[in-house]
Formats: structure tokens, C-alpha cells, sequence
């Protein structure tokens, strides 16, 4: 039953980033006997809060991520979320919470990868940057010129300083709001790479054996999967010559 209310609460969530809606009353996951509640009023279910959450917490800018821990330190050096972190997340919600806060996470970046994909397609970043119209035919020629610069490995370009503060204040605002997706499509990736990991951990400990056989599955599927279409390349290649 749990698992049934995170999954709906998750479904009606990933609404946001859906064109064709699941509407509360069309989901596999509720019922007529045992009604799941929807409330209208709150823009976003304890899923959506959650996941927001963890994304004000690890936020760039405010906070900086540090491989080496596999941790976020604010700009003072304290600790922020550590591994400690996900293994509480993970006691609260359980495995069915990480699952649907990955899902959730994972329909996130691919809009937020959609609106680059557009944005660069069309040379502009439409409604949301109109100052950037055609960001990218106006950012190419300084490319070229800060590529000329430092395309001379045997000497430093003339006035270094004054040409990289002068090329940062002419690339920013064309760039501003590209940086802007994708810091977000990094903070995203990593805190979903933190719950694969802890997910990974768990199952390693709590049932080795089965994780075991299903990782090997999924190496020897993802191998099959490379070698068939390095296999359909080489036929292409070969009836194209």
C-alpha cells in the first residue's frame, strides 16, 4: 500500500513535465475501493516537496560538491549532505521513496535537456531569454577570437587578464541562461547518481546473491546491445561502400 501511494504521488508529479497528463482518476496506481486523496490546493504532493528539498539543499552556488567526500560543503567549508545523508534518506522513505525521487529526478533533466536541445536548434532561447535571440550566431565570432588567442601553445596571450575579463563580460550574457540549465542538469545527475549508489550498497548487503545475478544480467544485456550495433554499423558501412 506504500509502494501504491508513492508511485501515484510520483505519477501525478511527473505530470509537470508531461504534455499528455495522467490525470489522478486515469493512474494504474489508484483505486475506487481505497481512493488515493489529491489536494488540489498544494502545488506540489510530499514527493515534489521532497525532491525540492534535496535540491535546495544541494543547490550551486551556495554549495559546492567535493568528489573526493562525495559530499556538498557550504562556502564556509561545513558539511551539507554526506553519505550519512543518504543512508537517513533512505531509512525514512525507503526503497520505494529513492526509486520514486529518481524517477522523479530523471524526468526533470530530460526536460531541462530538451530545452538546451531546442534552445541551441533554433539559435535562441525563446520566451525565457529574449535578450539571447540568436545567442548563438553572436557568441561565435568571440570563440573565435578567444580561440585564436589561445591556440598558441608557445606564448600567453597579450594582456591576459584584461582579454579573459573582457571576454567573460561579453560571453555571459549570451551564456547566463544556458549555465543555468546546465548546472541544473548536473545537480540532478549527481544527486541520482548518490541514490543509485545507496540503493547499490543496500542490495549488495541485504541480498548479495540476487544483486549479483542482476548486475551480471544487466553487463551482459548492455554488451549485447554495443555489439549489435557495432555489427549494424559495420553492415551500413559496408552496403554504403
Amino acid at each position: 500500500e506504500y509502494s501504491r501511494v508513492v508511485n501515484f504521488n510520483v505519477e501525478q508529479e511527473c505530470n509537470k513535465y508531461l504534455r499528455k497528463k495522467i490525470l489522478a482518476d486515469q493512474s494504474k496506481y489508484q483505486s475506487k475501493t481505497t481512493t488515493i486523496p489529491v489536494y488540489s490546493n498544494n502545488r506540489l504532493n510530499f514527493i515534489g516537496r521532497l525532491e525540492q528539498g534535496i535540491l535546495d539543499l544541494t543547490i550551486p552556488g551556495p554549495t559546492v560538491y567535493a568528489p573526493e567526500f562525495s559530499s556538498w560543503y557550504d562556502t564556509e567549508g561545513r558539511l551539507v549532505s554526506g553519505l550519512r545523508f543518504w543512508s537517513k534518506m533512505h531509512n525514512a522513505v525507503g526503497v520505494t521513496g529513492l526509486r520514486g525521487i529518481d524517477r522523479l529526478l530523471s524526468f526533470r533533466v530530460t526536460s531541462k535537456l530538451r530545452i538546451v536541445t531546442e534552445a541551441y536548434t533554433e539559435g535562441n532561447f525563446g520566451k525565457a531569454a529574449k535578450d539571447s535571440t540568436g545567442w548563438l550566431t553572436k557568441l561565435m565570432p568571440l570563440l573565435h577570437e578567444i580561440h585564436g588567442e589561445l591556440r598558441q601553445d608557445t606564448k600567453l596571450p597579450k594582456d591576459g587578464r584584461n582579454f579573459f575579463l573582457s571576454a567573460m563580460r561579453q560571453a555571459r550574457k549570451y551564456t547566463h541562461y544556458f549555465l543555468t540549465l546546465v548546472l541544473q542538469v548536473g545537480q540532478a545527475q549527481l544527486v541520482r547518481k548518490h541514490v543509485s549508489n545507496e540503493l547499490n550498497s543496500s542490495a549488495q548487503a541485504e541480498s548479495n546473491q540476487l544483486y549479483a545475478a542482476l548486475d551480471t544480467l544487466n553487463k551482459s544485456t548492455i554488451q549485447d546491445i554495443i555489439e549489435r550495433g557495432d555489427s549494424i554499423s559495420s553492415v551500413t558501412d559496408t552496403d554504403d561502400a
